[in-house]
């Protein structure tokens, strides 16, 4: 789901694509979650969709390793959870996660003059750094503003994070 190379291995291998695979032994569910997940169907997001199958999408590994962009908008419009995720293969090979949610926003632009199209907003994108990064990997009670949660504040320097400019509807 990563590469073109897996999607065509698994076409060749099963005869259809690895979700479908997946799905049909079981592999599918509430409690998986699949990372980058790039080369998906519109069938894969409606079997994830339909399992409670999550994902993890590693913006910047993926545009650094030419992998292409994930479906984020058809995932998230499908009700599949969406969370970001971070590995060894960054842009900048350091793990920024306010770099990574900032680049996150940009791909997901849909090109065009009809401004009305879907994109990802910042509720989207802090959301997918928090509350959907907490529930892939097993937390319920942290990623929330809520009184019996851990860590419950996040802080920001906007000074750090509107330079040198960013538009007010970012």
């Amino acid at each position: 789901m990563q590469t073109i190379l897996q999607k065509v291995y698994s076409q060749k291998k099963y005869g259809k694509s690895l979700i479908k695979h997946l799905n049909e032994i079981g592999l599918t569910a509430n409690n998986v979650t699949y990372g980058h997940a790039v080369w998906l169907t519109e069938e894969d997001i409606e079997i994830m969709a339909a399992t409670g199958t999550s994902v993890t999408h590693h913006a910047s590994c993926n545009l650094n390793m030419r992998n292409g962009i994930s479906p984020v908008i058809p995932l998230i419009n499908a009700g599949v959870l969406v969370a970001i995720g971070l590995d060894d293969k960054g842009i900048n090979d350091d793990e920024d996660l306010i770099q990574e949610m900032r680049l996150i926003h940009k791909p997901h632009r849909l090109s065009g003059f009809h401004f009305t199209s879907a994109s990802l907003n910042a509720v989207h994108i802090l959301k997918m750094a928090t509350v959907n990064a907490a529930h892939v990997i097993g937390f319920s009670n942290i990623g929330k503003l809520k009184e019996v949660n851990k860590a419950d504040v996040i802080l920001v320097n906007l000074d750090n994070v509107l330079e040198p400019w960013i538009s007010p509807d970012v």
